[in-house]
């Protein structure tokens, strides 16, 4: 899946692409929470190998799209490393509270209604990126057989 997480990214954009990997998240969690045995929990364990690699090509080309090229490593180390390990720091307490009274199954369920929350509010939150260009076909190339423009794309003074 590694090798065809950058297609997706690619042809879907990197905002999309995190909107895609947080839906699968959503469903392994909520599917975790209907397991019955190790069986269907492997099972459900095996989607987070879809939802990875295109997390991670989706935040690094996020990040380079949105941010500044000299930012891009600080943006990642403060906002996805150090924001990950705050938020299992302050969670982990309250998720094993819940584990302890309410049980397994509800337990992610609240975690994944939760996530589907915060999968939502991502649709307003997060900025747009579009689909990359095809290598080989530039936005100038894209448009150099339009009428309007000059002949081969360049244009003279």
């Amino acid at each position: 899946m590694m090798f065809v997480a950058p297609i997706i990214v690619r042809r879907t954009g990197a905002t999309r692409g995190l909107l895609l990997a947080s839906g699968i998240m959503i469903v392994r969690i909520a599917a975790s929470g209907l397991a019955i045995g190790p069986i269907t929990i492997s099972m459900c364990k095996m989607l987070h190998s879809l939802e990875l690699p295109i997390l991670a090509v989706s935040i690094f080309r996020y990040i380079a799209y949105h941010f500044d090229a000299h930012l891009s490593s600080t943006v990642y180390l403060v906002g996805v490393s150090f924001g990950h390990s705050l938020g299992l720091a302050l969670l982990s307490p309250v998720v094993g509270s819940f584990y302890d009274h309410i049980g397994f199954q509800p337990t992610y369920f609240v975690i994944a209604g939760m996530a589907a929350l915060f999968w939502t509010l991502s649709f307003f939150a997060l900025s747009p990126t579009p689909p990359e260009v095809p290598r080989g076909r530039s936005a100038a190339a894209a448009g150099a057989n339009s009428p309007s423009s000059p002949v081969g794309g360049v244009e003279t003074i």
